[in-house]
């Protein structure tokens, strides 16, 4: 009888639970984790000073170096800062900050140097050793022929002015173009020649083979001192001549052979 009993109470309990439908217990969600903090933005590199140091030589038209090597003028464009020369031709720019600069030389009577795209670090003393400066020529060639043979471009002119004694520099501009002129974006090519000054008549020659036969040139002369300078135009990649006389030849033209 006891067992009969037990056995219907389990059949009771085994139908009540197939007869009920029960969902499982939904899990607890987890706590989100919490974010991080955010990371303290970098600081500014410290801005870096320093000074700039060198030296500039003054020469004369006829290579010799001046008397005076004092009073030449130097600028860093597109700032405030600048230096003149003392007795020894030594200049300090002071307090220039880390950057890209074009310095400019310059005294009244010489040409004017430039030093393109300087890149100074700061944070000490810089030494960019010794430009030079040139006097400007003064004297002058006039009356420009050139004629043409194999080969060879001949030049023939007058020369005056205050000219270095026996003989002098000359640099003759080339271009395919009328306006041929000492300007970088207005030449092709230049000869640099010496000139006899024992006569006020010139007379110099170039080779031509560089040139092509046939086509028409152009040609303009300068004067230019014994100990010339020249410095790239990094637009063209061709040279400024700053110390060349301000009064050049007449354009001539000729034919190539």
């Amino acid at each position: 009888m006891k067992f009969l009993k037990k056995s219907l109470l389990l059949l009771a309990l085994v139908s009540f639970l197939t007869s009920c439908n029960i969902n499982g217990i939904d899990g607890i969600d987890g706590k989100d984790g919490k974010d991080g903090k955010d990371g303290k933005d970098g600081t500014n590199s410290q801005t870096l000073t320093g000074d700039i140091v060198g030296f500039v030589g003054l020469y004369e038209v006829d290579g010799y170096k001046s008397l005076i090597q004092a009073g030449v003028s130097i600028t860093v464009e597109g700032t405030t800062k600048s230096a003149i020369t003392d007795v020894n031709g030594r200049f300090v720019l002071s307090g220039i900050t880390t950057g890209i600069y074009n310095l400019v030389f310059s005294k009244a009577g010489y040409g004017t140097y430039k030093m393109f795209c300087f890149q100074f670090v700061g944070g000490g003393t810089a030494y960019i050793g010794s430009p030079v400066l040139t006097k400007i020529a003064n004297f002058n060639i006039s009356g420009l022929t050139a004629t043409s043979s194999v080969g060879v471009i001949n030049l023939n002119g007058t020369i005056s002015g205050t000219v270095p004694t026996l003989y002098a520099y000359i640099v003759t501009f080339i271009s395919s173009n009328a306006l041929v002129s000492s300007q970088p974006s207005n030449y092709e090519s230049f000869k640099i020649l010496n000139i006899n000054t024992s006569s006020s008549s010139v007379t110099t020659s170039f080779g031509s083979t560089d040139l092509v036969k046939g086509q028409t040139i152009y040609l303009r002369t300068y004067a230019t001192p014994l100990l010339f300078n020249y410095y790239t135009d990094i637009v063209t990649g061709r040279y400024y001549f700053p110390s060349l006389g301000p009064n050049p030849s007449n354009v001539v033209s000729v034919i190539v052979k």
